[in-house]
């Protein structure tokens, strides 16, 4: 089991040592066996933020208009001492231009019109860092799917 300073800073057993191959010479010097105690101190590593989730799903309908708040996620620096969190839409993926989030709240938002005749989902990733340590960084992907409008109801002539 991996050690953890956030869960559990210190640990503290008693190891007891035995000679079990008595020499006779030395049987009347009584049993060969001691006991000490052992403290194993846990230091702090710095790690990346984690995300709430696994994975973030959302919904929105085509015709959002764009700036719309569709969602959010969260990351937390688990650490001691904890760093504030940046995010960051992952460029390398299909959904960088038809969302943005805000790298401080962490909140996407459209920004560019939706046609679910032509995407009806979007997957791309979010990347979360550190403040104080950009280089530790966490990902997680996210699933949108593009709601349905009927954008030609039925006409009735009379």
């Amino acid at each position: 089991k991996p050690l953890d300073f956030e869960t559990k800073k210190a640990y503290t057993f008693k190891v007891e040592a035995s000679n079990l191959h008595l020499d006779h010479r030395f049987h009347s010097a009584g049993p060969f066996k001691d006991t000490a105690t052992v403290k194993i101190s846990v230091l702090d590593v710095d790690e990346p933020p984690v995300f709430s989730k696994p994975l973030y799903t959302m919904e929105v309908y085509e015709d959002t208009p764009v700036g719309t708040i569709i969602g959010a996620v969260t990351a937390q620096d688990l650490d001691v001492g904890s760093s504030a969190v940046r995010y960051f839409i992952d460029w390398k993926s299909d959904g960088d231009s038809y969302f943005t989030i805000d790298g401080n709240e962490g909140t996407i938002a459209t920004n560019e019109l939706l046609d679910r005749e032509s995407t009806a989902q979007y997957n791309f990733s979010i990347i979360a860092s550190k403040v104080s340590n950009p280089l530790l960084t966490s990902k997680v992907n996210i699933l949108i799917n593009v709601l349905d409008v009927n954008e030609f109801p039925p006409e009735i002539s009379v």
